[in-house]
This record gives structure tokens, C-alpha cells and sequence, in this order.
């Protein structure tokens, strides 16, 4: 999609283009097409065929997010979700369960397991990180200070800075 200018950029050239990245990380999506209808479930949905597209996403009848956006965009911000994906999965496969008191265990709800395991933000968001810039070096940089600003409203928990680790990501191609 780089060699074309981007008033030709169309629907088909940017599902290529994350095809392509999907591959590059070793998870071959040949099936990969862009939602065309919003679908309520948090996934998004890229309305148009190029060169402009409008990006929306619903969740729960609700729609979350809306607007206008060019083809590198959709491909950034299709990659973006996955790759948080890919980290998220990657860094829940890494915990290890701790000795935790009765009150500790009687809290714990949902997949994070308050203070059950030593889940850490900072190591998937690192992990995330990594992967955006294995496929551009400008989108971890991106990605990178999106934490930064998160990190700054939402700081990490003395758990979660005691408890990061980094992640092996050569199951994605990474070193």
C-alpha cells in the first residue's frame, strides 16, 4: 500500500496490507476482512471503500467510537487492536498463581485475579510496545506514549511494578 498514493487506497489494499502484518508476526489470517456493518461486540467496523473510510465501533448497542479516517489509519488501528491482543494473551500465559490471604482470594474477581497472579500492565503494555514497532517503528512510538498518558492518569500499582517481566515474543518472530 506504501507505493500507491492515497487517493487510490481502497478497501481491498488496506485488508492486504494487515494480512501481510498478521504474517509477518506469524499469525497468518489469509480469511481477514474488515467488518462492514457495526457489530456490537467491540470490534470495529470500517465503513466505505477508499480512499476515505469511517471507522465505528459499537459495543452492546452502544456506539463507542466514530470517525474519519484514511487507509493507514484503518491499518494502524486494526493492528493496534490485535497486536494488544496477541500481548494480552501472551502476557496471561506467563503468570504464575501466589499464595494469597482468605480476604485476597474472597475479592478476586474476573480474569486478573487480584493479587492471585502476578498480572502486570506494564508487562503486556511493553509486550504491545514491541510488537507495533517490529512492524513500523513510528507505530511504537505511538503506542508507547499512549501508555505513557495513561500511565500518568492510571499509575501502575506497586504489584504491577514489582511483578513486570518481560515478555518472549518469539513466538511472533521477536527476539
Amino acid at each position: 500500500m506504501a507505493a500507491r498514493s492515497e487517493n487510490t487506497v481502497k478497501r481491498v489494499d488496506v485488508e492486504e496490507e494487515i494480512r501481510g502484518f498478521l504474517a509477518q508476526l506469524k499469525r497468518p489470517m489469509p480469511e481477514f476482512s474488515l467488518a462492514t456493518e457495526p457489530t456490537g461486540d467491540g470490534w470495529p467496523a470500517v465503513l466505505g471503500d477508499g480512499p476515505v473510510f469511517t471507522w465505528v465501533i459499537t459495543e452492546r448497542g452502544v456506539e463507542r467510537d466514530r470517525r474519519v479516517v484514511d487507509g493507514h489509519e484503518v491499518v494502524f488501528l486494526c493492528m493496534e487492536i490485535l497486536t494488544a491482543r496477541f500481548a494480552r494473551e501472551a502476557e496471561k500465559k506467563t503468570r504464575q498463581t501466589k499464595r494469597a490471604s482468605l480476604w485476597t482470594r474472597l475479592k478476586a474477581r474476573g480474569d486478573f485475579g487480584v493479587g492471585l497472579d502476578d498480572y502486570s500492565r506494564q508487562t503486556w503494555m511493553e509486550g504491545h510496545v514491541r510488537l507495533m514497532k517490529s512492524l513500523q517503528s513510528g507505530w511504537g512510538t505511538r503506542v508507547k506514549l499512549n501508555y505513557e498518558m495513561i500511565l500518568r492518569k492510571y499509575p501502575l500499582t506497586a504489584n504491577e511494578r514489582r511483578d513486570a517481566r518481560v515478555l518472549d515474543l518469539s513466538e511472533f518472530g521477536l527476539n
